[in-house]
């Protein structure tokens, strides 16, 4: 790179950047969630936060990969974040439809988180009465449809807090700036 390539400032979108970015996170989830899912680990709350780490790095080469390929090695903070947050977006629609699909598919998945969430109130010391009135709520949260609405929120909120993080270290100013 000559010194007239690094003083020119890239403002390149990340459009394109984020859908392949999603794509490739979403990919990674449905299977990594295929994986706990024949192995019997799906409803395991435990399981599913081992993916976080994973995650996190594929995040941080996605922003690198856009800043060292698009951006002449310079990035903001904002745009990482922004790059970031739009391709977790992608990467949670992804994840929705297939969480979907394998809940549709197979009853049993619902009947498991229901089946743990039982035992876990009951562990809790609740009543019978509470834990019935607890269950019938569970069992509208637990359907193949609420599944949709649960992995596009946490989706949407983990896709705003992961970016922070990895914006924070893929994050280079241009030395004009």
């Amino acid at each position: 790179m000559t010194m007239d390539d690094m003083n020119d400032r890239i403002d390149a979108p990340v459009g394109k950047a984020a859908i392949r970015g999603g794509l490739i996170l979403g990919l990674f989830g449905v299977v990594f969630n295929s994986i706990l899912y024949f192995a019997g680990l799906l409803t395991e709350q435990w399981a599913g936060w081992l993916s976080v780490p994973i995650v996190l790095v594929i995040l941080y080469f996605i922003q690198k990969k856009f800043r060292d390929e698009q951006q002449n090695g310079f990035i903001t903070f904002g745009k990482a974040w922004k790059l970031g947050f739009l391709a977790g977006l992608v990467s949670t629609v992804i994840n929705a439809i297939y969480t979907f699909i394998l809940y549709s598919a197979d009853e049993s998945l619902t009947d498991a988180a229901l089946e743990k969430a039982y035992g876990d109130m009951m562990d809790q010391g609740m009543t019978s009465s509470q834990v019935d009135q607890a269950m019938e709520i569970t069992e509208m949260m637990v359907s193949p449809t609420a599944m949709i609405f649960w992995v596009l929120l946490f989706g949407v909120i983990f896709g705003m807090i992961f970016p922070l993080i990895t914006s924070a270290i893929v994050q280079r100013k241009h030395p004009l700036d």
